[in-house]
């Protein structure tokens, strides 16, 4: 697989060989519990596969994956297949925020901003939302920006990564002014009437 590929080749760049082998391992056990993950999400929709996602997510957060954390406090906090507890889900969303989920920074600025299962505080609901601003999946609009750079369409490249800076994107503001650096106004058509 091409994830076993490139995690092999960061653990070759990055750790020792001493560690090599536990390291895969753990590779390994982390993407089995990516298919888990996976299934259990589909499980939530049917009715009487809920208990098993309930499973898979447990065992996912007794592994410390943040995902598994994440959708249990989804679960608890909507009351699927479990009964409903706010309380319960916030820990969730807690443990997962602080391990850099960025769906568990909305929900926590959600509940700052409603008041469902914290103290209702719009200046914190405001700090988790831009933390969800600043480490957003954006891996769309990159990877679109990327493809375009890496085929020469550099003033594609230029607007994507200009976007995502204006969405808060701080590596985007720093690959939109690496172009202008390196590009200046030449080469950066920027369609017909460019």
């Amino acid at each position: 697989m091409l994830e076993e590929l490139v995690l092999r080749e960061i653990m070759i760049r990055h750790l020792n060989v001493s560690h090599l082998q536990q390291r895969e391992v753990s590779i390994r056990h982390s993407m089995a519990l990516v298919t888990c993950m996976s299934k259990a999400m589909g499980y939530t929709r049917e009715t009487t596969l809920r208990e098993q996602a309930r499973e898979y997510f447990e065992r996912a957060a007794d592994n410390e994956d943040p995902s598994g954390h994440y959708n249990l406090g989804v679960l608890y906090l909507k009351g699927i297949g479990v009964k409903r507890d706010v309380r319960l889900a916030t820990k969730y969303f807690l443990v997962a925020a602080n391990a850099g989920q960025p769906k568990a920074f909305y929900q926590i600025g959600k509940m700052f901003h409603t008041g469902v299962g914290l103290k209702k505080n719009l200046e914190m609901a405001t700090v988790f939302y831009k933390l969800v601003a600043e480490r957003g999946p954006w891996s769309s609009l990159s990877r679109w920006a990327l493809e375009a750079y890496l085929k020469g369409d550099v003033g594609k490249a230029f607007i994507l990564y200009s976007r995502m800076s204006e969405l808060g994107y701080e590596a985007a503001q720093s690959n939109a002014a690496w172009i202008l650096d390196k590009y200046g106004e030449r080469s950066m058509c920027m369609g017909v009437s460019g």
